[in-house]
């Protein structure tokens, strides 16, 4: 399996047993309802592409920056406002990292 699409789903927590797929290039998991992506996903050594849009993403593991094949982290749809982009951009340096237009918005 190369690409796994399970946009949609309804997932709330994020499923463990995809960070057993080691073959998986593409993941997306677009327009859920996640809030956090496990430090299993560092398990993913092939993947490419990591799909997330539309989700309420609040933490990403630091070891996404190990991946050695990761380019693409697509956060499109979710409120982050330029100092969480700013701060993003920062921590991952090496992947491209799509978000739609900073909201004026705050969190504390």
């Amino acid at each position: 399996l190369k690409v796994l699409d399970v946009s949609s789903s309804k997932f709330v927590l994020f499923p463990e047993s995809i960070c057993k797929l080691e073959q998986l290039n593409t993941l997306i998991l677009g327009s859920n309802e996640l809030v956090v992506v496990p430090e299993c996903i560092c398990k993913l050594n092939s993947l490419e592409k990591l799909i997330l849009w539309d989700n309420n993403i609040y933490k990403l593991p630091d070891c996404l920056n190990d991946m050695p094949i990761l380019k693409e982290l697509d956060l499109t749809g979710m409120e982050y406002n330029h100092k969480e982009q700013d701060e993003l951009r920062a921590r991952f340096p090496y992947l491209k990292i799509k978000m739609s237009l900073p909201c004026n918005c705050h969190f504390d």
